[in-house]
């Protein structure tokens, strides 16, 4: 187990059967490979630098910025072919329980002796990029070491703490109903052009297999660790995807020679429960209650009017106390859209009941008349009160569903 007292395999192989099946099959259907065939030859890339990415935290998906604070590991396979020698090392120095692998800087390794420290033998190593990283730091030192020594199948890995930019889509018009994929680029940059070391036409990029895992994750091009928690958002961790995808500003000079890095997908749907059986419920009663007022005796008339205003006082301090709680962003959301229609329609039955009392008291109106008038407005209330209950409750995401 290369992952030490991280304990990954125990935490990955808890995962019912049925459920890993189920991950594969979906996750193998849905990778998208790079296509390496270069356009008019018949070049084709016959070897691969697999990748392997294992999520075991997440924190502070904050959505204004368009930023996420994640804890990964990335590891990478790839089958040595290019041994090059320095002073007495040989290809036929055999590797031995007395060596150990070592990082010489991001693009070298070396294989010392134990006991007098003389390098055996050193390689090259493919130079990960995280392209949408912000900010990142390393825990711990990156870990190489020959996995099969007859495949000279080498391993690489490396757990980081990172801040990842996720562009302008992290829009939120639709909170607290908003959903999310939160993304995590990986690539090669380093050494990837025609005729390069690791020239992209030849090393095509790949995910891991299980020849490459050994059995240390259940899935073996990664997977998200069981206790892995985003705050205020909930996600299924079968929904972890793994595409690659053209680099628009890597070496290539047509969309069929561009380069590919790996994307990392995980859709994520904010918890709304707080607003949707607590905020809502009471907004909907308050405005009920309102317009029960409307269909009042004249002689307590203005106690109607009080109680209706007494309401939308109430719905202030709920709206003051509900902003506090909204994405501080440039445009409307849907939260504020809804706390918008409570105050019109309040401020709709206030002002027809100030104007019907006027044109009975001081115009006199018809009574019989100015009831009527009464009913209409509150059928229209309770026809605008439904339709605030429905902007809002559609909005809920069909997956939020599946989560539960």
């Amino acid at each position: 187990n290369r992952y030490g007292s991280t304990g990954i395999s125990s935490a990955t192989h808890d995962v019912p059967e049925q459920r890993r099946r189920l991950f594969a099959k979906k996750k193998f259907g849905a990778v998208s490979f790079a296509d390496d065939t270069k356009q008019g030859t018949a070049t084709v890339a016959t070897k691969s630098i697999r990748f392997q990415v294992v999520i075991w935290h997440i924190s502070d998906v904050d959505v204004q910025h368009g930023n996420v604070k994640m804890r990964f590991r990335i590891t990478i396979f790839w089958n040595d072919d290019n041994l090059s020698t320095t002073s007495k090392i040989g290809s036929a120095d055999a590797p031995s329980q007395h060596s150990v692998w070592l990082m010489e800087g991001r693009q070298r390794a070396c294989r010392k002796d134990l006991n007098n420290d003389h390098v055996k033998e050193m390689i090259d190593v493919p130079a990960v990029s995280i392209l949408n990283a912000t900010k990142f730091e390393t825990v711990g030192n990156p870990e190489i070491v020959m996995a099969n020594e007859h495949d000279r199948l080498m391993r690489w890995t490396c757990m980081y703490n990172a801040t990842l930019f996720q562009g302008d889509h992290f829009r939120v018009d639709q909170f607290p109903h908003d959903q999310h994929t939160l993304k995590l680029k990986i690539g090669i940059l380093a050494d990837r052009g025609k005729g390069g070391r690791w020239d992209h036409y030849i090393y095509r990029l790949d995910l891991a297999q299980s020849s490459d895992s050994q059995g240390s994750t259940s899935v073996p091009h990664g997977l998200i660790v069981d206790h892995v928690r985003a705050p205020d958002f909930s996600f299924d961790p079968i929904d972890l995807g793994f595409e690659f995808v053209p680099l628009m500003y890597g070496v290539g000079s047509s969309a069929r020679e561009k380069d590919r890095y790996l994307q990392v997908t995980l859709p994520v749907v904010r918890e709304s429960g707080h607003f949707d059986r607590s905020i809502i419920p009471i907004l909907i009663v308050l405005n009920i209650i309102a317009i029960s007022c409307l269909p009042r005796n004249f002689d307590s008339a203005t106690a109607s009017t009080e109680t209706m205003l007494s309401i939308a006082f109430v719905q202030v301090g709920i709206r003051l106390t509900v902003d506090s709680r909204l994405p501080s962003v440039g445009y409307q959301i849907k939260m504020q859209r809804v706390l918008n229609h409570c105050f019109w329609l309040l401020s709709f039955l206030v002002l027809e009941s100030n104007t019907i009392f006027f044109l009975v008291m001081k115009r006199d109106w018809d009574r019989d008349f100015t009831d009527n008038i009464d009913f209409g407005a509150a059928f229209f209330a309770f026809l605008y009160n439904l339709y605030i209950i429905i902007i809002y409750y559609s909005g809920i995401p069909a997956t939020k569903n599946k989560l539960k």
